[in-house]
This record gives structure tokens, sequence and C-alpha cells, in this order.
């Protein structure tokens, strides 16, 4: 999350320059998307291993309907933040993000991101 945020506010910055050009802001367009479809296309292959691995079948198995219920035990609250934790890692590509929200039984955290998709800015790049 920190290395979107810090291309964002370098690329604000440049923006905002008094002294840019247009081939620095095509540059630096160009920079920012290579870096957003590198970190969507990363999200992309840990979702693969995550759900197809036979070496995070134990992972797998704790978050399976971590958020689904309210637990009172300290395990019910790791397996919590562990799935807060995975869905920042999961949140930069919204099919890997669906995933696995439903995967660990947060129902409501899947529906909101359905909500906030933008029909027109879906693409075939989401589906693949």
């Amino acid at each position: 999350d920190n290395f979107i945020v810090s291309r964002m506010k370098h690329r604000e910055k440049i923006l905002e320059s008094p002294e840019v050009d247009t081939q620095t802001i095509k540059l630096e367009l160009a920079s920012f998307a290579r870096d957003l479809a590198f970190v969507s296309n990363f999200s992309q292959q840990l979702g693969i291993v995550f759900f197809a691995a036979p070496e995070t079948e134990q992972l797998r198995g704790a978050l399976k309907d971590s958020i689904g219920f309210k637990g009172e035990t300290v395990r019910d609250e790791r397996r919590a933040r562990l799935f807060h934790i995975l869905l920042y890692t999961f949140s930069h590509n919204i099919v890997a993000t669906l995933a696995f929200c439903l995967w660990s039984g947060a129902y409501l955290t899947a529906s909101t991101f359905l909500q906030k998709i933008d029909p027109l800015d879906v693409s075939l790049m989401f589906y693949l």
C-alpha cells in the first residue's frame, strides 16, 4: 500500500511542477501505469498461489470463514488480523480481492468492493 501511495505523491509532485514539459508528463504517466500493472499482476499471482498451491493449504484452512463469524478467542482475533493484513496485499487486483473476501467469509467487504466498481471501467484485465 505504501508503494502505491508514494508513487501517487511522486506523480502529483511532478505534474504540479511549474517547469514540467509534456514529455516529462508522458514519461511519468507511462511509468505510473507500468507500476500499477506490475502490482496488479503481482497480486494476481499471489492469489493463484494462495488458492492453488498445496503449500498454502494450512493457511487457507486458517482463513476459511475467519471473518464470517465473531469469535471471542485469541485465535479468532489472530485470524481476523491475518485476514486484514492479506486483504491489503490482495487489494491491488479486484478479482483476487473478491475471491479472498469470499473465501474468508467477508461477504460485506466483497459486496462493498462490487458496488464500488464502475461498470464503464471494467475491462478484460479484471477477468484475466
